[in-house]
């Protein structure tokens, strides 16, 4: 048995007659699934009033109105479901989004266990995940690799002998003389990542800087020395952390996450839209990006990516428009005709 949504098309692949094309034959094995069982009451008619808006033109349009029949059992959800649409013109400033989506989950009453944070690119999810994470010393699920997986990664095939500030950074925190350094590229991953963070967001870290160098032997003063004395190769190491090699081992990292992936994991969720595929979450937030930020087939999948996204969501569905102008207007007045009804 296949389900599918042509709407969801984010791969952009083949379509005829409005419709993906596949190798299933069409004759009496078609059905149509005419009634919404995922989401409450707004997030269908968001979902129909975006169909209409971006799709009318390209796609067959959903209703998600035939009535079940006296024999069948109605499992759809009932509920009246919240959304909402806020909109941040300048995407630059994480602050404003943590705030947004961490006041909000504590509003709205939701325990992390139910909350999905979705965007289009790894890129940006990734650094919001560290803000978040340090910032609210609460733990994440990520279906992509973390900075500290990154920096861990890249430390772990280098040799501490040929590379004298890795020796230096470990020799900090009392770790040069282990006999495998897995804990020391840990640690040192932990602190790379804060000095991230400080970098960004100057001064706003500096506590938790503090806590994480003191916990693993050393001091915030002992670790901007040695920073700032390497700070040339450091800097040269982490422009290696794009190469080539380095991605495709990012790519097994992320793979084997999304296979491992439980929902039930007890804490807040981040993904791309395209990883979440098929998920569902109780209550929702989905980051709208500039088109800029994706590559040209993201770009032609668009409205797609954020019709998926938006789908998502069971009962609560907090869109946040991070700078993508050419949706501001468009997105902002379908949620408000939907919370108007």
């Amino acid at each position: 048995m296949l389900f599918g949504d042509v709407k969801q098309n984010i791969y952009l692949n083949k379509t005829e007659n409005k419709d993906v094309v596949t190798n299933i034959g069409r004759e009496g094995s078609v059905r149509k699934l005419k009634r919404c069982y995922r989401s409450d009451h707004k997030i269908r008619e968001l979902a129909i009033a975006y169909q209409q808006e971006f799709f009318s033109e390209k796609y067959v349009l959903d209703t998600f109105n035939e009535q079940p029949t006296a024999l069948e059992i109605p499992f759809e959800r009932t509920g009246e479901g919240k959304i909402n649409y806020i909109y941040l013109p300048e995407a630059n400033n994480i602050t404003s989004l943590y705030n947004i989506i961490h006041q909000n989950a504590i509003n709205i009453g939701v325990p992390p266990n139910d909350i999905t944070i979705l965007s289009q690119t790894i890129k940006f999810l990734r650094d919001f995940d560290s803000y978040y994470r340090y910032k609210s010393n609460e733990k994440t699920n990520t279906m992509f690799e973390t900075k500290e997986m990154i920096y861990k990664l890249g430390l772990r095939f280098m040799g501490k002998d040929s590379f004298p500030w890795l020796n230096e950074g470990l020799k900090m925190m009392g770790r040069d003389r282990d006999r495998r350094n897995d804990r020391g590229h840990n640690q040192l991953s932990i602190l790379l990542t804060l000095a991230d963070l400080h970098k960004i967001h100057p001064g706003a870290f500096d506590g938790k800087l503090d806590h994480y160098c003191r916990k693993y032997g050393t001091t915030p003063e002992k670790f901007w020395n040695w920073f700032n004395t390497y700070k040339m190769p450091i800097s040269d190491f982490q422009y290696t952390l794009n190469s080539p090699g380095m991605r495709r081992q990012q790519e097994i990292i992320r793979n084997n996450k999304k296979i491992h992936f439980f929902m039930n994991s007890g804490t807040i969720k981040l993904s791309t839209v395209h990883s979440f595929k098929g998920w569902e979450s109780e209550l929702l937030f989905l980051i709208v990006e500039r088109k800029y930020r994706t590559t040209t087939i993201f770009q032609q999948a668009f409205d797609e990516i954020i019709y998926t996204g938006l789908t998502r969501s069971r009962a609560n569905l907090i869109i946040l428009n991070y700078g993508n102008n050419d949706y501001h207007e468009r997105l902002r007045d379908l949620v408000t005709s939907v919370n108007s009804r």
